[in-house]
């Protein structure tokens, strides 16, 4: 089979409260949702067994001001990052 390059999506984004973080694995696996802001401190992280197909993780953005930060899907060995916009509150 065609093995399809491991990507992250994020909606909306640009984002105001929530954000859905979509991803799909080939099988369950324990999967790391991490975001950093652009001098890269951490400001979430969460890990926890995925399922198998498409996955979507709800990122609650309440507590982080505007601007922009990386979220990162790592699961088994591999990773995908991708920009997040933050809207000012």
């Amino acid at each position: 089979g065609v093995r399809l390059p491991f990507a992250v999506a994020l909606m909306p984004n640009p984002a105001l409260d929530v954000v859905q973080v979509r991803f799909e694995l080939d099988q369950s696996k324990e999967t790391t949702i991490l975001v950093s802001d652009l001098s890269g401190r951490v400001v979430h992280t969460r890990t926890y067994l995925a399922d198998a197909g498409e996955n979507v993780y709800a990122l609650e953005l309440e507590t982080l001001v505007g601007g922009v930060y990386l979220v990162q899907v790592r699961a088994g060995g591999q990773r995908a990052v991708e920009r997040l916009i933050v809207v000012e509150k």
